[in-house]
Parts: C-alpha cells; structure tokens; sequence
C-alpha cells in the first residue's frame, strides 16, 4: 500500500541519515587516532634524538634558530641577489646537521651495546659466583644432615664433642670459601667495571671530536655566506647612497643600507 510504501522510504532515509552520521564519527576517529599516532611517534623520535645527543638539528631546526633573533640578518638574506647563495647555505648547512644526527644515532646504539655487553658480563659474573655458592652450601648441608643423624645414635659425649668441633670446623672453612668467592667476585666485577669505562671515555672522546668536525664545518659556511652577503650588501649600498639601484627594495630592506654598521654585523 501507499502508507507502508511511504514508511519504508521514511525508514530507508533514516538509516542513510544515521549511517552518514556514523560514517562521520568514525572518519573523525580514524584522524584522531593518525593524530595520536604522528604525536607519539614524534615524542619517540625526539627522546631518541636527546638520548643521542644531537636533538634540535633535524629538519634544518638549527639553521632556523640561528635567525630567529636576526632580524636584519634574516632582511638582508631576502635581497634577490643573495637568494640563491642563501638557498646554498642552508642546504649545505642542513647537509652536515643531518650527517651529524646520522652519527650521533649509530653513537648512540654503539653506547647502547656496550652497556648491554657489560651487563651481560655482570650477570654471567653473579650467576656464576651464586651456583658456586649454592653448591657449597649444599654441600655442607648434606654433610650437617648426614652427622646429625650419627650424633642421634651416640651416647658417648667426648664422640659428641669431637663431632660438634668437626662440623663447626667445616662451618668455618665453609665461611671462608664463600668470602673467598665474593672477594673474587668483586675482582672481576672491578675489572668489567674499568673495561666499560675505559670503553665508554673513548667513545665520548670520538663523539665529541667528531661533533666539533662537524660544527667547524658549520662555522665555515656560515663566515662564507657572511663574506658573500657583507660583500653583496655593501655593492648594493653604494648604488643606494648613488641612487644607481635599478632594482626596488621593500621599504624595510631600504632602512637597512642607511646604517652601514648593520652591513657589518
């Protein structure tokens, strides 16, 4: 009939309006949810770049911080003459930051193993020191076990005397056979101990050399490109002071050219 037909549509057009609804949800989930995972990952990335030591020079970050307080050094990098060298600096300076995190990190996974490699050493040196001792003491157990048992079929009291002052003998020389093992412990553990931070001195020796190779590399293109932008900004200031600039500078990069200690900066 006309009325059921009716209410089905009705039906039909309340489930597409639902399920659109539902299809919103779940998109706005699904963003969430890359939202959370790109936050995560970035947090990771981050924790793994300060373990490193080399956070803050990825993604040229370090060369944008340099400017962040250059004002006029950031303007005098904008002029059409200089643009292209500027484009240089920063790719090559961005070049070696990435070589440098690129170092760090291996730096970093080397530390990680030799941290591991020492204590695996301790462990094994613990593990091997407690079934020494372990077996000592039960050793003596069995052997207190065993005169026990013939001190409880014994009346004579001098056998008894003489068996006591045997197992307390034993006793003691079980005493000084498990100090004897700690002080042996406590060698080896000293020697792993020198050996990882023998290894670890030279490895912050080759990091910190390095790192310093690497920032001499970045002190070099900086004094070029300051070279460069001194020597371009100063041509460019003597056509200002002679009216021959044949192009148009921003009013803000035109303030710049009237103090020539600025050029120098």
């Amino acid at each position: 009939s006309k009325q059921w037909y009716q209410r089905r549509v009705r039906g039909e057009e309340s489930i597409t309006k639902y399920q659109d609804a539902i299809d919103v949800i779940e998109h706005n989930e699904k963003d969430e949810q890359k939202k959370q995972e790109k936050e995560r990952a970035r947090i990771s990335e981050d924790h793994m770049l300060r373990e490193a030591f080399v956070d803050g020079l990825r993604n040229g970050q370090l060369f944008d911080d340099m400017f962040l307080e250059d004002g006029d050094g950031s303007k005098l990098n904008q002029l059409p003459q200089i643009a292209e060298t500027f484009d240089l600096y920063r790719s090559r300076f961005s070049k070696v930051c990435e070589e440098l995190v690129s170092f760090g990190l291996r730096e970093a996974e080397h530390r990680e193993g030799e941290k591991a490699l020492f204590l695996a050493a301790v462990n094994k040196a613990k593990e091997a020191d407690k079934a020494q001792g372990v077996k000592v003491i039960n050793e003596f157990l069995s052997y207190k076990k065993k005169s026990l048992s013939e001190l409880a079929q014994i009346s004579d009291i001098s056998v008894i005397d003489a068996k006591i002052s045997e197992l307390h003998e034993e006793l003691n020389g079980i005493w000084d056979v498990l100090m004897g093992y700690e002080m042996q412990l406590a060698e080896q553990l000293e020697e792993v101990v020198k050996d990882f931070e023998r290894a670890m001195s030279d490895m912050s020796g080759t990091f910190t050399e390095t790192v310093q190779n690497y920032f001499t590399q970045c002190r070099e293109l900086e004094l070029m490109h300051h070279d460069k932008l001194t020597e371009t900004a100063l041509l460019i200031m003597e056509k200002v002071v002679k009216n021959e600039l044949e192009e148009e500078l921003p009013e803000d990069l035109r303030l710049l050219f009237v103090d020539k200690d600025i050029i120098f900066k």
